[in-house]
């Protein structure tokens, strides 16, 4: 009898209704999830383009250097040493890789000679000797060269890359 006489009152006249019962914390929840989603596909993805498997041709890796060179950035006499020095390195470390050459050691000048006994075509050892002995005289002897001269040489040492592609 005791437990008939017991009831509890609604006495507020309104329902509490949690947080996570609402439907904008279950949209903000899933919207979250999304964007986290997205996130670590991205991760995953760089990821697995970075795998070592997936290395880059040596004429893809001389042509993003030599495209990446910025003229802007070699306005004044020192920096067209640095300027030449980017090219000649570039072109040294792709002509060893694509030729099996050992030039990463070598000094401009043992490169010339270097490149005469390699399979590169005869115009475009001409080419690559022009180029070398201008960037000599403008690294070693403190010649200023024209912003026309850097873009020619720029455009030059591109088309040696480009030329020697292999061909499929």
């Amino acid at each position: 009898m005791m437990e008939e006489k017991i009831q509890i009152y609604d006495i507020y006249g309104w329902w509490y209704k949690p947080l996570w019962h609402s439907w904008y914390f279950k949209a903000t929840v899933g919207f979250v999830g999304a964007l986290l989603g997205v996130y670590f596909l991205v991760k995953v993805c760089r990821w697995y383009r970075g795998l070592p498997g997936k290395a880059k041709e040596p004429w893809q890796e001389a042509l993003g250097s030599l495209q990446a060179i910025k003229l802007s950035l070699f306005e004044d006499g020192e920096t067209h040493r640095l300027f030449y020095g980017h090219i000649t390195a570039i072109l040294k470390n792709y002509l060893a890789k694509r030729y099996q050459l050992e030039l990463a050691s070598k000094t401009d000048q043992e490169v010339m000679s270097a490149i005469q006994n390699s399979p590169l075509p005869a115009d475009l050892q001409e080419h690559l000797q022009a180029l070398m002995k201008g960037a000599e005289i403008i690294k070693f002897a403190h010649q200023e060269s024209g912003a026309e001269r850097m873009r020619y040489d720029l455009m030059r040492a591109i088309d040696i890359v480009r030329n020697t592609i292999p061909r499929k």
